[in-house]
């Protein structure tokens, strides 16, 4: 009886052991890996992307690389709302013992791979998006994530961006404040690129990969790259003036920049 429950705990002792040599190997693997990972690349200028192993500090993308910012004292960065706040739960937390894949906000192609408690910045390859649904890489035209085309703009609230959505020919979104506000046509209508307005479906020539079934699976074309399109915005809307400057809007001390 007791060499059966030695031997046991001797199993116990040694599963344990070659599990955190698995992790270990793992988490340098993917370090590896993340440490040639550019955060802002095919990210718009003035987005504030966050920290994920520091919650006080974010990263201002400009030309496509990362400049190192800090929140004040008591001031967590929120990448949803691009600001420092006073609220800790938008910080990312990995939970201990589980394996977690989650999507870096304000970006499309970039992820968090949590791994007992570590978090590791992940990037699809190709014109892939983070699909968080399915907690993986999917086709842009099943994702229609449209983030990294949405810059902010410090000229008059009139010059807008709109972009065509991934997935949907009838969809568009106009972004205002580094924010991609969707929008939608008539029923039976386009958005076109040639004019920023829609139009009648043989006018707009939507371009957006249709699906194929092989062999009882759904299959996309290859995705396609969107574009973004600018001009002036003839609806009569009445639109939030965006706020100005290159920092969030709470206090905020500059540190450790990256020129």
């Amino acid at each position: 009886m007791f060499a059966h429950r030695t031997c046991a705990l001797l199993q116990n002792e040694t599963s344990e052991v070659i599990r955190n040599i698995l992790i270990s190997a793992l988490l340098l693997a993917t370090a590896a890996k993340a440490a040639n990972i550019n955060i802002c690349e095919n990210v718009a200028d003035k987005i504030f992307l966050e920290d994920v192993t520091n919650c006080t500090k974010y990263y201002l993308c400009m030309n496509g690389q990362p400049q190192s910012r800090y929140c004040a004292n008591g001031l967590f960065f929120n990448a949803e709302s691009q600001a420092c706040t006073d609220n800790k739960t938008s910080c990312l937390t990995c939970p201990q013992g589980q394996i977690k894949m989650v999507p870096l906000a304000r970006t499309c192609n970039k992820y968090v791979l949590c791994y007992d408690g570590t978090p590791v910045i992940q990037s699809c390859y190709d014109d892939l998006q983070f699909n968080p649904d399915i907690g993986k890489c999917d086709f842009a035209t099943k994702v229609g994530c449209v983030d990294n085309y949405c810059s902010v703009y410090d000229n008059n609230v009139l010059n807008l961006k709109y972009v065509p959505s991934p997935n949907n020919c009838s969809n568009y979104y106009i972004c205002m404040n580094g924010i991609a506000q969707p929008f939608s046509c008539a029923t039976g209508l386009h958005f076109s690129t040639n004019c920023n307005c829609c139009d009648f479906v043989d006018n707009a020539n939507c371009t957006i990969a249709k699906s194929k079934t092989f062999d009882g699976y759904v299959m996309d074309e290859r995705p396609v790259r969107v574009n973004t399109f600018e001009g002036k915005h003839t609806q009569k809307k009445t639109f939030r003036e965006p706020i100005m400057g290159d920092f969030p809007s709470q206090g905020v001390v500059n540190s450790n920049v990256k020129h």
